[in-house]
């Protein structure tokens, strides 16, 4: 579990591509991505994002940015797009074919075998169920702020890493939660800051914006 409560503008959403870009490329490293997780050969990778703000946002901003961020990725002796060379990826501009679908795949190297799927799902609690999820991007949850609105983005949660749990070992799958804090009641993000926050296996991070993001100053903030 990764939680990252940091300020509008930090960087959260660049952080979480790089992490996304980052983990593809090395399972496609893998020589036998499937027998490192310990999962049949027919079940995919799947990568999940959601938003509780709305079905577009996660298409616009995390699609966008996670398919122009693995568009960047080249390899240094060819200057080729490295998944395409050494992935057999096909892709294309954000809003033609496979973009447009709101999915992107990334096959794997050994015939027959199940790839890596990224998927941009809407916050209706019911959605991640039939996934097989390795990953899973939870934007801003703190969105839901109303009790209502808390108690679905909280049981979407325990949805999400209930499949993450029954697919993949402890240890050998991640969630992330990112978003800026409104406050300490109704507010997921808050919530699991607080309770992994001396967890060993999480990651919490709190932070301003002007701490998590270089480019920014305290001064830029001040009225």
């Amino acid at each position: 579990l990764a939680v990252l409560m940091c300020g509008q503008g930090s960087g959260k959403n660049y952080t979480t591509e790089i992490i996304c870009t980052i983990a593809i490329i090395w399972w496609v490293c893998l020589s036998d991505p499937h027998l490192v997780f310990g999962i049949d050969s027919d079940k995919s990778f799947d990568i999940v994002n959601l938003s509780q703000v709305n079905a577009t946002q996660a298409r616009n901003v995390f699609f966008q940015s996670l398919t122009a961020a693995l568009k960047s990725v080249k390899d240094p002796k060819t200057g080729n797009n490295w998944l395409t060379q050494h992935a057999g990826f096909s892709i294309v501009d954000y809003g033609r074919g496979d973009v447009k679908a709101k999915e992107l795949h990334i096959p794997c190297h050994i015939p027959g075998r199940r790839g890596i799927t990224v998927y941009c799902l809407d916050s209706k609690a019911q959605a991640p169920e039939g996934y097989s999820i390795w990953m899973s991007v939870i934007d801003e949850p703190s969105r839901a702020n109303t009790p209502v609105l808390y108690g679905k983005a909280k049981h979407q949660y325990n949805v999400i890493t209930g499949n993450q749990a029954t697919r993949f070992a402890r240890g050998k799958f991640l969630t992330e939660v990112f978003s800026y804090p409104e406050q300490e009641i109704n507010d997921l993000t808050y919530e699991l800051y607080q309770k992994h926050i001396n967890d060993k296996s999480a990651i919490c991070i709190k932070a301003a914006t002007w701490e998590f993001n270089a480019s920014k100053k305290q001064a830029d903030f001040d009225d």
